[in-house]
């Protein structure tokens, strides 16, 4: 057992940075520079790096000594065979050692010491400290990143045009490539095919997202040519064709803050739901009381639904919703305050899904949903203050421009129903939680008039407490936020003049055919 000083420890911990921040230069052909047909062959290169012979048996403790010099700038074996005409060919190997990092002369004295100390207790090996090594490297050995800095010229990579960087949905990866690096856009897709091993298609998006149905167009790169996917995320399992909906992986952390913030007696309503990144695992894992999600793409609301089934058709899901339902079906139901021939009221029902615009769902199918819940929860005595009822809007582009649909909700005839059928206390104290998503330049300036928008001009509360959270950069200039507010009846049952696309809601031939679906 070979043990460390904690001297030496130490020793590591002050330099790791250091460590981290090293990598061997890769002396390529220069020829490769511009090379937009992938040639392999001429990657060849060969490498003199030193070494270290080791005994088999602890070469494993040796080399989580020496971690910080191994060799990992290509995917090359850490540890190599010796020659079959070296005496300790079976009993040793060699461990790879990067020669930027790997210096003897620069080495401090403890750790030298402590190498050296290793190597005289190895009464086979008769050789030097440190060899001098010999490696031979293909096309194969060489990471995405390695061939990417081959083959784009220099002056490309000096205005730091990022190749390398690039999102993974199920089998899809997805570059968003800048113009400078569009001619190189094929060998960038073929080399990726090479060396992830589990992509097998790659795309390029050609445009931005297209704010009716929130996808995008793109190419195929390379691979194959199927677009459908499956991936997961927070526990559940997501099945999707990439070419006609909205999935980022890079709100997967930002999907998991706000699910976690859900309790089983809480309410969610999902006005761009999408496939379902929040829905699905706010009623699959946390069980929330209901689940309003609506998308106007109809092929998201397609796999909205069937990501809905999906995560909850085992028999220990099915016996759960069951017997959630029973329970329910107990309780006492009073009479509808809001009868609507469109919108059909079930406290038993914990999911539905919409086909709609967001400005509809809000105002003809939430505006209904939420007054006969809370009667419903009133008429069985509910303890008011274990629930919250969320409003998620992740529609970055335009989800500030909904936010009036909350304002002018209810008619002065609705409101007077309210306020009869509603005890007065729970009309006063409640409070919508809103979740709106939208983009914003970097800087504080622009979040701060963003803010004041909806504080003055769409909701007319002056005292309005408005919190802004960073989500993540989307461009050099431009962030995504998650702007968090509460809003109640009195936004609601706002009396001020309706604006035109309220009152175009208002008026709208609500029996037209609506996409509806209860989850059986």
């Amino acid at each position: 057992m070979f043990v460390v000083s904690s001297l030496v420890k130490n020793l590591f911990k002050k330099n790791q940075l250091r460590f981290l921040k090293t990598k061997m230069k890769l002396n390529f052909d220069p020829n490769l520079k511009g090379m937009k047909q992938l040639k392999r062959e001429m990657f060849n290169l060969e490498l003199n790096v030193p070494a270290i012979k080791t005994k088999k048996n602890v070469y494993v403790d040796l080399k989580k000594f020496l971690k910080n010099f191994i060799f990992d700038s290509v995917n090359l074996k850490k540890f190599q065979d010796l020659s079959p005409e070296d005496p300790l060919y079976s009993s040793h190997k060699y461990i790879i050692l990067d020669p930027e990092k790997f210096q003897l002369e620069k080495l401090e004295p403890e750790i030298k010491q402590e190498i050296l100390k290793f190597v005289q207790n190895d009464e086979k090996n008769n050789s030097d400290f440190v060899e001098n090594l010999s490696i031979k490297l293909k096309y194969e050995d060489f990471k995405f990143d390695d061939v990417m800095r081959a083959i784009i010229p220099d002056e490309i990579i000096n205005e730091n045009v990022n190749v390398k960087g690039y999102s993974i949905i199920g089998h899809i990866a997805h570059f968003n490539l800048r113009d400078q690096v569009l001619e190189y856009k094929n060998i960038i897709g073929e080399v990726l095919l090479d060396k992830v091993n589990h992509i097998k298609t790659v795309v390029n998006k050609i445009n931005e997202i297209d704010n009716t149905y929130r996808n995008f167009k793109f190419e195929i790169l390379a691979g194959e040519k199927t677009t459908q996917v499956q991936c997961k995320e927070n526990g559940c399992e997501f099945k999707f064709d990439f070419a006609h909906v909205y999935w980022n992986p890079r709100l997967g952390t930002e999907h998991e803050r706000v699910v976690n913030l859900f309790n089983s007696d809480d309410v969610v309503y999902d006005v761009f739901a999408g496939v379902g990144p929040f829905s699905v695992p706010a009623v699959t894992n946390k069980k929330i009381s209901a689940c309003l999600s609506n998308d106007l793409n109809p092929h998201s609301y397609k796999y909205l639904l069937e990501n809905f089934k999906n995560n909850n058709k085992s028999k220990t899901k099915l016996k759960e919703l069951e017997t959630r339902k029973m329970f329910l079906k107990r309780s006492k139901i009073p009479s509808l305050i809001l009868p609507n021939e469109n919108f059909i009221f079930d406290p038993s029902e914990f999911f539905s899904a919409f086909n709609l615009d967001g400005r509809d769902f809000i105002r003809t199918k939430l505006k209904y949903h939420l007054v006969e819940f809370l009667n419903y929860r009133q008429e069985n005595e509910f303890n008011f203050n274990k629930a919250k009822f969320y409003a998620l809007m992740n529609l970055p582009a335009m989800s500030v421009e909904f936010l009036d649909s909350f304002t002018n909700l209810y008619t002065p005839d609705e409101i007077e129903k309210i306020n009869r059928a509603l005890r007065v206390d729970l009309v006063e104290n409640f409070r919508l939680h809103i979740y709106c998503y939208h983009f914003c330049k970097g800087d504080k300036t622009e979040l701060e008039k963003i803010q004041e928008r909806i504080r003055h001009e769409i909701f007319h509360e002056s005292k309005l407490e408005i919190e802004s959270k960073y989500v993540r950069k989307v461009a050099p200039n431009k962030d995504m936020y998650c702007t968090m507010f509460q809003i109640g009846f009195t936004s609601f049952f706002s009396n001020g003049e309706q604006n035109t696309k309220n009152k175009a809601v208002e008026h709208a031939d609500l029996s037209r055919d609506i996409k509806v679906q209860k989850i059986e």
